[in-house]
């Protein structure tokens, strides 16, 4: 079927609601947790496990929003992709605000530009000082694998 075609269907009420739910809810407390673990291993270990925190986080999302319904809908992949998103804005948030906490470094000048979507997804921009860099390109690779997993695993 065409992808036009895909679209034209009609989207049931009663999936849209609990998936729209069960997203938001994986992506909120998924992109929490997530952001203690790599607060964690970043503080206290000097490790970043991102990587591997973004594998998890897609398969939570993608296996949440698939039991969320019970007819399929082209637009359910691209919902569980924008809370994956979301999700891994929350998860630097957290990570942020735990290492500005412990550095005793928390004020309002910190904490609004903590906000900024934007400085969380600058590891894409390949004019970026460190877009070549083997932990940046790996950052790369696995989010474009978690946006790709959470598509396919939430059809």
């Amino acid at each position: 079927m065409s992808l036009k075609h895909e679209f034209s269907k009609p989207i049931d009420k009663q999936d849209l609601m609990p998936v729209l739910r069960s997203g938001f809810f994986m992506s909120f407390t998924g992109g929490l947790i997530l952001g203690l673990v790599h607060f964690i291993f970043m503080y206290y270990f000097n490790f970043s496990i991102i990587w591997l925190l973004l594998l998890v986080l897609s398969h939570l999302m993608a296996t949440r929003i698939r039991s969320s319904y019970q007819t399929y809908h082209i637009i359910y992949p691209f919902i569980s992709i924008a809370f994956f998103l979301f999700a891994y804005y929350l998860m630097n948030v957290t990570m942020t605000s735990g290492i500005y906490i412990i550095l005793n470094l928390w004020s309002l000048d910190v904490f609004w530009p903590m906000l900024n979507p934007i400085s969380y997804f600058t590891f894409l921009l390949p004019l970026g000082l460190y877009f070549f860099s083997v932990n940046n390109i790996l950052q790369i690779v696995f989010f474009i694998i978690g946006i790709v997993y959470a598509y396919r695993y939430s059809r």
